[in-house]
């Protein structure tokens, strides 16, 4: 069963590897975890695409290999703010919690599927399962270094993908989509004295973002998430206060729901700035699908269950935000999201977990993989 003990200890010392990002420096973490998974006879594999922006990948082999189970995690962590009551990289204990940068975001759910794959490992032989361990660089910038170029060169292949990068034992099913739009309105510009033979971008512009703003969307509420939202989030324009702008930018964050057409949203923007203006720009930056689960899937099922099982309820919710379960599903992957760290203690000062959801979350992965095997 959980080695209470011995999965403290390894979290306290995983904190204790600065791995802020910038620079990220993942490797001397990724390094640690190598040496310490070989001396439960673990042969796990570093991969680097870039110097010293280390990943590190094992797998669990089973006997008839009938599916696979990533379990996705990332070593960098965000950068340390002053004035922290606790040191960031002291890995202190007190009383139920443990201090560090990263011990929720997500060096605690590196240390929990660890601690739980050695006990299977101990007590098990998989018959029907392999799980890939994937701990990766660059999370926190974009997973330009980690993730991305692991799937473009098919290093990490799985059946689903489970994201180890939740919190409060929330189960993460689904995920809005994201759009970022830049627009760019010409006009003409011409002497403000005479503002009359010029026409105005940023005027053009203030009616188009107004309309934007009252934009009524068309979508079928889903459970777990909010409606669709759209953010004005920049806006420049102009050469000087005595010229009427000849240009103005803005730019867009649309948020949209798994039954909506992103298309169909473009094609809404570009009528609204048809109604202003004749003369434009429109370039999509970035464009990030929605993500729905199945609720029948049965990999999803064995962790409610799972979950159950360690007398909680399960909390089934969805992200408003981009998580890198965007990522997967640009490479054809099935994933959701878990996890166990404390709820708002990511990226703050004085980051914490409880020693108690440590441990049960632990059990629960435990008790998860044993699930997926007896049933896939």
């Amino acid at each position: 069963m959980i080695n209470k003990k011995r999965l403290v200890k390894l979290l306290q010392d995983i904190i204790k590897i600065d791995t802020c990002n910038p620079p990220g420096n993942e490797y001397k973490l990724a390094r640690f975890l190598k040496s310490y998974l070989s001396k439960y006879g673990i042969k796990s594999k570093i991969i680097e695409f870039y110097p010293r922006r280390s990943n590190i990948l094992f797998r669990l082999k089973s006997k008839k290999r009938k599916k696979t189970l990533a379990c996705l995690l990332h070593l960098d962590t965000v950068p340390v703010e002053e004035d922290w009551k606790h040191s960031p990289f002291g890995g202190r204990i007190e009383k139920d919690k443990i201090f560090g940068r990263g011990a929720t975001d997500c060096k605690g759910n590196i240390a929990a599927c660890i601690e739980a794959l050695l006990c299977l490992k101990g007590s098990h032989s998989l018959e029907n399962l392999d799980i890939v361990f994937c701990a990766t660089s660059d999370e926190e910038m974009g997973s330009h270094k980690g993730l991305i170029p692991l799937l473009k060169s098919k290093k990490l292949n799985a059946d689903m993908s489970l994201v180890l990068d939740s919190e409060n034992f929330e189960i993460i099913v689904s995920q809005k989509g994201l759009l970022h739009i830049e627009v760019e309105i010409l006009g003409k510009s011409a002497h403000a004295s005479v503002p009359q033979k010029g026409i105005n971008a940023i005027y053009k512009s203030s009616q188009i973002i107004n309309d934007i703003y009252n934009l009524k969307f068309k979508y079928k509420p889903i459970s777990f998430l909010r409606p669709p939202t759209v953010n004005v989030g920049t806006i420049r324009g102009g050469v000087k206060t005595n010229i009427v702008a000849p240009t103005c930018k803005f730019t867009l964050d649309v948020r949209y729901l798994p039954d909506m057409n992103y298309l169909k949203i473009i094609k809404d923007i570009k009528a609204i700035i048809s109604k202003y203006s004749k003369r434009y720009n429109l370039k999509i930056v970035d464009h990030q699908k929605p993500i729905m689960i199945n609720s029948q899937d049965k990999y999803l099922k064995g962790l409610i269950k799972a979950v159950k099982m360690n007398n909680m309820k399960p909390k089934l919710r969805g992200s408003e935000g981009a998580t890198v379960m965007s990522i997967l599903k640009d490479y054809g992957f099935a994933s959701f999201a878990f996890g166990f760290g404390e709820k708002f203690k990511s990226h703050t000062k004085d980051e914490y977990i409880k020693i108690t959801s440590l441990i049960k979350g632990a059990r629960i992965l435990y008790d998860y993989f044993l699930l997926l095997d007896k049933n896939i």
